[in-house]
């Protein structure tokens, strides 16, 4: 396939779809385990950041795309710099 069969917005839901199914496994996956409360927080954390990405990805020229990019990089920092105690 050459990229002109994509459609004009094909790259926006090609990139978003993916984070998106990474932030439902980052939700399931811990609940599987039956992880404690704090894993669970830790993992929605995570999951909000792979939405804010994907939002980002999805709407790049919305008015708000800059916030997402931003609140999505703030929770993968906290996600590696606060001690979750697990």
């Amino acid at each position: 396939m050459s990229p002109a069969s994509f459609g004009a917005r094909a790259h926006d839901m090609l990139g978003a779809v993916p984070l998106g199914a990474v932030a439902v496994v980052c939700i399931l996956q811990p609940l599987v385990r039956r992880a404690s409360r704090m894993e669970l927080l830790k993992s929605a954390l995570l999951a909000a950041a792979f939405l804010f990405w994907a939002a980002n990805q999805l709407w790049p020229d919305a008015p708000r795309a800059t916030l997402f990019n931003d609140l999505a990089i703030a929770l993968f920092v906290a996600d590696i710099v606060v001690p979750w105690g697990t």
